[in-house]
């Protein structure tokens, strides 16, 4: 940029300066006797500048940096052509592999990770995981059709029988589980559209491989692409292939946004009541932390009958915890009280014990009523220890929920920050009791940062205890097997880091949801999920895409692209191809784990131990808490689908492994959504968003790749190929763009207020108490004051 700067402003005052300027100043002596003649070909002004004394290191810096760079090498044609810009970034990433060599000789993350490189025994390595998943798929299947008749209440609680996955309709399971549930089958359906369409290249690269790769032995590894000593024909055949991947994602994807579109567009059109004329308001500042100070701040600013009802979340810890201990005698209570109606031994004792718990419930529930009573009497006072920051704002009609929406009512950004609504039955109260606290974020992101850091040495541990050597340890006569069998050896090792780094994976949610819940406090369980999923994909990214480019360690990689930045495609071109098999099997080994979600094991585990002290139903109830995989199950879909993408071109049969997989996954995510799992809180289709994003940043991931890899064969492929970055870079950027889906347009909310005037959407059935604390509403409030008075006369 310098030299081009320079270059122009000398081309039309060279002239003019050439009385005071050297005429033709000779080269530096730093100046090589081969580039001579381009420091000649530099005008006046840039040589002179180039040569003031007063510069850093006399000018020598800015001299090579004028004498090497392109622009000034090519000042007589300004336009340099793509092809000496091209050989020379060959060049470069020649030497970039050269320093890859030197950063993946270790290899200690890939070791911890228990990834297996290519080699000979891929083939029964796969055909291993193949049998070993077809069979436990099999056995889930047979375990679930008869947990199925044990535990209807946990495994069909939905639909009649004669429903079947395949029959269902898109209303049917919007009505039943929401918008968000249809898009993930929609999102299933779309990656076997993918696979199917994708799945061509099987048909086309394979025979390029077969032949090209002749001495080899393994099945897998004539199948695939080989590396830098592939033929010419396979490199310009792999140059269509990335183009024909480009085109055909990109195709479908925006196909189905525009489907998400309408579909998200007449979700949001016929939303119901309170929620789609309610927004959250956080910030509100503390002279209208008041319900009807709120209310009348908003009426002066839009108009009375713009405002339907504000409600100030109130900070009811107390209360909440004098509601647990109510629970916690009552059902004392009722223990002993079944125990009377059962027991004729030591009665006496019993009735006593019986009638002291009765007064202690009553004890309680005036406790209860007198914190109720003062909740309600404090909000009046405007107390600031009782009235949060945060409350809800319900509008009359949706046109004024949508200005308040893109309006700034205060001039203060931190003051009535307005969000949508989530439903009434998702929102977590606690967590808006409290201001936003960024010291709290910040301590929460170091721990997701010490779990990234800290994911190694527990796989490590992990991967270690489920190996080979540690079964040998225990069984010590496994050892003559593996001594006269070492190809059994590495396969049956090869199937166990898979499994390992799979299960891993699939308990680590978990992990993140606890961090989430501590430190981000989200205002419904649907937000703590959605970022779930960004994180749950991330992880997966670096931990099980990226692990072979890793090498010797996440920070030894990043440090190391920070000094060796041109390097970046050079390491991925070497390092993913490298492992392309055991992708496969981890594909395959991901039959298996979808359909293992049809045990719903977690959720029968605490199912069987409520029932020991409590009925059936409450159980089953209790035990559907904290049981929504939302965010697991798009971030572990969007992670297969990239990993599908970046090895079609370099292992092509992944893509008939990836359409089997979906598969599996529409049909067992389509009965548990549909007949066994409660119906979760919907967001319209936002998961499925940021899903497609991701998908697109896997993309360009394979872009990058596949020109990594092309240019290790010279500029001509490079150059052919290099337009394939910008159409996904493209598309990826218009993705949010193209179509409006957060929002509706305005024409249609005005719709939507005249379908709600016309009684179409059934608004006056909606509960103006919706987003209300139900432990302290208007009504207890009253309630406690009268019991308060009664107990006081």
């Amino acid at each position: 940029g310098l030299a081009q700067t320079v270059a122009v402003s000398a081309a039309g005052d060279a002239a003019a300066m050439s009385q005071w300027l050297p005429a033709a100043p000779p080269p530096p002596s730093s100046v090589h006797v081969a580039e001579a003649s381009t420091w000649q070909r530099l005008p006046p002004l840039m040589r002179a500048v180039a040569q003031q004394p007063h510069l850093p290191n006399g000018g020598q810096q800015l001299t090579d940096f004028l004498v090497n760079s392109v622009v000034a090498r090519n000042l007589s044609n300004p336009f340099v052509t793509l092809n000496e810009t091209a050989t020379e970034w060959v060049n470069k990433t020649q030497s970039g592999f050269q320093n890859v060599s030197n950063l993946t000789s270790g290899s200690d993350m890939i070791k911890a990770m228990r990834v297996r490189l290519n080699g000979n025994g891929d083939t029964l390595a796969l055909a291993t995981s193949v049998i070993f998943s077809s069979t436990s798929c099999i056995g889930c299947f047979v375990a679930f059709r008869l947990l199925r008749n044990l535990y209807p209440m946990l495994y069909a609680e939905h639909g009649p029988e004669q429903r079947t996955v395949q029959t269902i309709t898109e209303s049917e399971v919007t009505d039943m589980a929401g918008l968000e549930a249809w898009m993930l089958l929609s999102f299933q359906t779309t990656a076997m559209r993918l696979m199917f369409f994708l799945g061509i290249l099987v048909v086309f690269l394979c025979p390029f491989h077969w032949y090209s790769n002749s001495q080899a032995q393994d099945v897998m590894t004539r199948l695939s692409f080989s590396g830098a000593e592939e033929s010419l024909s396979v490199v310009w055949a792999h140059v269509g292939a990335t183009y024909y991947v480009v085109f055909v994602t990109v195709r479908v994807l925006v196909n189905a946004k525009a489907v998400f579109a309408k579909r998200r567009h007449d979700w949001l059109q016929h939303m119901p009541a309170p929620r789609a004329t309610t927004v959250l308001v956080q910030g509100i500042p503390i002279q209208y932390r008041n319900d009807e100070a709120l209310r009348a701040y908003f009426a002066s600013l839009l108009s009375e009958q713009a405002i339907v009802r504000a409600y100030v979340v109130r900070k009811t810890t107390l209360l909440e915890s004098k509601l647990k201990q109510l629970e916690r005698v009552q059902l004392a209570a009722a223990t002993t009280e079944a125990q009377l109606q059962q027991t004729t031994v030591r009665g006496s004792v019993i009735r006593q014990d019986s009638s002291t718990r009765r007064q202690a419930v009553e004890i309680e529930e005036l406790e209860v009523a007198a914190e109720r009573a003062r909740l309600m009497l404090a909000v009046n006072t405007y107390d600031a220890d009782v009235c949060s920051s945060s409350g809800f704002v319900t509008f009359a009609t949706r046109m004024e929920a949508r200005r308040a929406l893109h309006d700034q009512f205060r001039v203060d950004e931190e003051e009535l920050i307005f969000q949508e609504a989530p439903e009434p039955s998702d929102v977590i109260f606690r967590n808006l009791m409290s201001d936003r606290s960024y010291s709290t974020e910040a301590v929460g992101w170091i721990c997701i940062i010490g779990l990234f850091l800290a994911w190694i040495p527990l796989v490590v541990f992990t991967t270690g205890v489920v190996s080979l050597d540690s079964l040998q340890w225990l069984f010590p006569s496994i050892a003559e097997w593996r001594g006269e069998m070492p190809v059994i050896d590495a396969v049956v090792n090869g199937v166990f880091a898979a499994m390992a780094l799979a299960a891993l994976m699939g308990v680590l949610p978990s992990f993140f949801l606890v961090i989430i819940r501590k430190f981000f406090r989200p205002v419904c369980a649907a937000w703590s999920q959605l970022f779930l999923e960004k994180l749950y994909f991330v992880f997966q990214l670096v931990f099980v895409l990226l692990v072979t480019a890793l090498g010797q360690g996440l920070i030894s990689t990043l440090v190391w692209l920070a000094e060796y930045p041109t390097a970046v495609l050079p390491l991925l071109a070497r390092t993913l191809p490298a492992a392309s098999h055991f992708y496969s099997s981890y594909m395959v080994l991901g039959w298996f784990s979808s359909c293992a979600e049809l045990m719903r094991a977690s959720t029968l585990a605490k199912y069987l131990g409520y029932t020991a002290f409590m009925d059936a139903e409450e159980a089953a109830a209790k035990s559907e808490r904290d049981s929504d995989l939302t965010g697991q199950r798009y971030g572990k879909s969007a992670m297969m689908l990239v990993i599908g993408l970046v090895f079609s071109s370099l292992s092509p049969v992944i893509l008939i492994f990836g359409f089997i997989y979906f598969a599996t996954c529409r049909v067992m995510y389509g009965y548990l959504l549909n007949f066994a799992e409660p119906r979760r809180a919907d967001v319209g289709g936002e998961f499925w968003v940021q899903a497609v994003k991701q998908v697109h940043a896997g993309l360009v991931l394979y872009v990058l790749l596949m020109l990594g890899i092309l240019s290790a064969h010279g500029a001509g492929p490079l150059i052919l190929a290099l337009p394939t970055l910008p159409v996904a870079l493209h598309a990826w950027y218009q993705f949010d763009r193209r179509y409006l889906w957060r929002s509706l347009p305005l024409e249609s909310v005005a719709e939507a207020d005249e379908m709600a005037a016309e009684g179409v959407l059934e608004d006056s059935k909606a509960d103006p108490l919706a987003f209300t604390q139900p432990e302290c509403s208007a009504e207890e409030g009253h309630l406690g004051l009268r019991r308060l008075t009664a107990a006081a006369a």
